[in-house]
């Protein structure tokens, strides 16, 4: 019965079981890494070509929860998003704790892999702009040492960019698939890429269109009944909901603990907390918090 995973410590060892007693020893598993914010027929696509590439038995899905990967909260709930997931292919969707899911592409990819290599699947697939896997796998074996992006940094560009420069300009999905291939060398899964169909901000709606155009679609409240499965109805959550909390944490609580929290360095908890003072709305914040040194992608 296909079902979803939600507690870290209990679902590793349910699906263990899962692949081992329901499936057999001798059952191909699959695995694939997903976030459906919100599902679209894109992602039935990968699904389906997952399928038919690795002629797998079960498919596995690990999937961020409530909030997804740039640390934004999901358009719907994780609930909704995996039955979705269950409904048009997926067997088991094992839950990507949150420690992880909002994490850099790395840390993402590595509690990720972690996750499949715990479900014993036989072959990870994911999307990749270049669909290259021989070059994204010798990219893969280059050192990028955080040092080395610190040096870039010092000079005064961006992380984005210093990421770039190292990975020859990138684009999204080749570089997440850089960091799945930097965490399976510990594991024996076998990569295999399938070309993306669409860049990841395309805004335009059609039948297979990104998620970002989906998202924008169901918040002006458009028909998109052509580019989902899925029924899309408020209220949907996003991040602008959270500018209120956020500017009243950053205004009262104090800088030295501003200062301890996980990513508030160089000064950027006295650089928005001095935005936040004079920025009403959200859009207005990130605008002006912008530099060269802090950076954010909307």
């Amino acid at each position: 019965t296909p079902c979803i995973i939600s507690y870290f410590f209990i679902h590793v060892h349910i699906s263990q079981l899962y692949v081992r007693i329901i499936h057999g020893d001798k059952m191909k598993a699959a695995g694939i890494v997903v976030e459906y914010n919100p599902f679209h027929n894109g992602h039935l696509y990968h699904i389906q070509k997952t399928k038919e590439i690795t002629g797998c038995d079960v498919l596995v899905a690990v999937m961020s929860g409530h909030f997804a990967q740039r640390g934004e909260p999901a358009l719907i709930d994780k609930w909704q998003r995996t039955e979705a997931a269950l409904k048009n292919g997926v067997d088991l969707v094992i839950e990507l704790p949150y420690l992880w899911c909002t994490q850099s592409a790395q840390q993402f990819a590595d509690g990720s892999v972690a996750l499949l290599n715990l479900a014993q699947v036989d072959t990870m697939v994911f999307g990749s702009e270049s669909n290259n896997l021989e070059e994204l796998k010798e990219i893969a074996d280059l050192s990028t040492k955080a040092d080395y992006l610190k040096e870039i940094l010092a000079t005064g560009e961006g992380f984005p960019k210093a990421y770039g420069l190292w990975t020859q300009a990138m684009e999204p999905n080749d570089i997440l698939a850089v960091a799945y291939l930097k965490a399976l060398k510990e594991t024996n899964i076998k990569p295999m890429t399938i070309q993306r169909t669409t860049h990841y901000h395309d805004d335009e709606l059609s039948e297979i269109c990104s998620a970002t155009a989906l998202r924008k679609a169901a918040l002006n409240n458009e028909d998109t009944k052509h580019a989902t499965p899925m029924e899309l109805k408020g209220p949907f959550v996003t991040l602008k909901q959270f500018y209120p909390y956020i500017r009243m944490l950053l205004l009262s609580l104090s800088t030295e603990y501003l200062n301890s929290l996980f990513l508030f360095s160089e000064g950027i908890e006295n650089h928005l907390r001095e935005n936040a003072q004079n920025c009403d709305t959200f859009e207005e914040l990130m605008n002006k918090s912008i530099t060269k040194r802090f950076w954010f992608r909307g």
